[in-house]
């Protein structure tokens, strides 16, 4: 296991992980009459992406779209 991963399982280790941001991990559109997702690109959406697929948690941001 990378050994950042390792630091992490045992910081976090039974806590709530919240993440507040102003960029949302998701962003929701219309296309043929339903709504879908696609991931945001930006670089800090997608490295609290994977903490939070790996740790879980609440993620409270702005949502654009």
């Amino acid at each position: 296991m990378n050994e950042k991963i390792k630091i992490l399982n045992e910081k976090l280790s039974g806590s709530k992980l919240v993440i507040a941001s102003s960029t949302e991990p998701y962003v929701h559109f219309y296309h043929g009459g339903e709504i879908k997702w696609r991931t945001n690109a930006g670089g800090v959406a997608t490295a609290f992406d994977f903490l939070m697929r790996v740790y879980g948690g609440t993620w409270v941001s702005v949502g654009l779209g």
